[in-house]
């Protein structure tokens, strides 16, 4: 979890929007709770989003900023459907 939050943290500071950064820091520091519950139960299913994390930076690492962006927008949605099975 602290790794996966880390990980988060440096491509949102990296970002050119600060609010983008400081919306997190809020979100995260309200949602913990839930947020370590949440990572207790995905735990197995939450090492499928190094694969994500992984393919991330080797786009960005190419400068592939479009397939960066595809990555990620496609990384939050799988995020926000676990979330919201867990929530349910």
């Amino acid at each position: 979890m602290i790794i996966d939050r880390e990980f988060h943290q440096v491509l949102l500071r990296r970002s050119p929007s600060r609010y983008a950064s400081k919306f997190a820091d809020i979100l995260r520091t309200q949602l913990q709770p839930t947020e370590i519950r949440y990572y207790q139960q995905q735990f197995p299913k939450k090492i499928a989003a190094v694969a994500d994390h992984t393919a991330l930076i080797e786009a960005l690492n190419a400068e592939k900023i479009k397939k960066a962006g595809r990555l990620a927008r496609r990384h939050r949605m799988k995020q926000a459907r676990a979330l919201d099975a867990f929530l349910e």
